[in-house]
């Protein structure tokens, strides 16, 4: 598994199914990045709680932010689940 972020916000949007988390995709790293919709990721919290979601979509702002891309998690994942701090891990296949 591979470090992808750390969670330093959590947003839920009204009419979504489940929340944002920023960092999501750091686009400066020594990783290339290939993240889709689907892919397995684990959230690991501060209290060492592991949960295991998909991608539920890659949020994409206007003007984008220089730093990252925000990702949506898959369905079922609350904020209250995704403390600051949590620890978002995915598979190797998730860089090229």
């Amino acid at each position: 598994m591979l470090h992808l972020s750390t969670v330093d916000d959590v947003f839920e949007l009204s009419g979504r199914s489940s929340v944002i988390v920023v960092p999501g995709i750091p686009r400066h790293s020594e990783h290339n990045w290939k993240i889709r919709g689907g892919d397995a990721v684990t959230l690991e919290t501060p209290d060492g709680d592991i949960l295991e979601t998909i991608v539920g979509g890659i949020e994409f702002s206007s003007p984008p932010h220089p730093d990252f891309i925000p990702i949506m998690l898959g369905p079922g994942i609350t904020k209250q689940m995704v403390p600051i701090g949590t620890k978002l891990w995915v598979d190797e296949s998730a860089t090229s």
